[in-house]
């Protein structure tokens, strides 16, 4: 019998992420306060980011592309260990350390293992969209926002620890010029990477900055 990890869900899903062997459940569930309705929601999304691109390391691995390759892999070592692949986690810090050495021998080695990992979760999740077929609908602003709006906005999805966080997060960039875009990309990057607690860190410093207060 499985622990109770939160009453956010049916029995069905339950179920459905206990059959998930790629991830450490219980874990992945306390990071989230054993809320498995947006548990389920971030490992749908993540299938459905990358399922058709099934191993974006290999491409800059093939064109010998170290730098990118050490990028890619250290974006994948922030997504499994939100939501705790192991593996996945494990073999992307090996993977990122070995293209900062530019070890091509180590990344002889440790491309395929990677990429084995990273199928090994798709698969894994696969169960989860069969289950539930439509893509979720974006979040619409209502009506024109103002940046103050738009902030809220993301603070309250991050609050929630809400999947749809990166909708409100592209409301409030279309606000800004470019310059300010940039000085939200960490901001947006641990948006993507479902670290709702530096996001909201992050979204509190700039909204200080810019005089604005978060409700």
């Amino acid at each position: 019998t499985s622990a109770d990890h939160g009453q956010s869900s049916n029995k069905g899903e339950d179920q459905l992420l206990e059959q998930i062997e790629a991830i450490d459940l219980t874990e992945a569930l306390n990071r989230l306060r054993g809320n498995k309705t947006a548990l389920s929601k971030i490992l749908q999304s993540f299938y459905r980011q990358y399922d058709k691109d099934r191993h974006p390391p290999q491409k800059a691995y093939d064109a010998k592309n170290w730098p990118q390759v050490g990028e890619l892999a250290h974006q994948f070592k922030g997504l499994a260990g939100n939501i705790s692949a192991h593996r996945l986690y494990e073999l992307s810090g090996e993977l990122q350390h070995a293209a900062k050495a530019e070890d091509q021998t180590k990344l002889d080695k440790l491309i395929p293992l990677h990429g084995q990992a990273l199928n090994h979760l798709l698969d894994s999740c696969r169960i989860l969209i069969e289950e539930n077929p439509q893509p979720r609908e974006p979040l619409q602003a209502d009506g024109p926002q103002t940046v103050q709006q738009a902030c809220n906005q993301l603070h309250q999805a991050l609050i929630e620890r809400n999947i749809r966080a990166g909708d409100a997060m592209n409301h409030l960039l279309a606000l800004l010029d470019q310059a300010q875009q940039q000085n939200l990309q960490s901001l947006q990057s641990a948006v993507e990477n479902f670290e709702f607690d530096t996001a909201r860190e992050l979204l509190k410093n700039w909204a200080n900055l810019q005089g604005l207060n978060l409700s």
